[in-house]
């Protein structure tokens, strides 16, 4: 288990419970040179108790929005690299949108 990457998927921009607690459970298996794991859908759906199509579909959101890398070979399970070594991407950046500074509170 890697703790950036868990500390990471707690915080990555998601739209919805089921990706990040799908995010979290990859962290969990990531390691910690690489953040790259391969667990399988039968092994992410018992740990987050999503069904598998829940599964699938937070996958492909995070491989679209650039919070994961998935690694596809013939015959093998899938290897899945999550991107907090470069952070920053994920969505924002996948959709070209920038980041707001935040505005300090009045001083009363």
């Amino acid at each position: 288990m890697s703790f950036k990457a868990l500390s990471w998927a707690l915080g990555a921009p998601v739209e919805k419970p089921s990706q990040r607690l799908v995010l979290i459970a990859l962290a969990n298996f990531a390691d910690e040179a690489n953040h790259e794991c391969f667990p399988s859908v039968s092994k992410l759906s018992e740990m987050t108790l999503l069904d598998r199509k829940a599964i699938y579909r937070a996958l492909a959101y995070l491989d679209e929005v650039g919070l994961i890398k998935v690694k596809k070979s013939n015959g093998r399970a899938n290897v899945y690299v999550l991107t907090c070594a470069q952070m920053g991407t994920g969505k924002a950046r996948a959709r070209g949108d920038t980041q707001k500074e935040p505005v300090p509170k009045e001083a009363h």
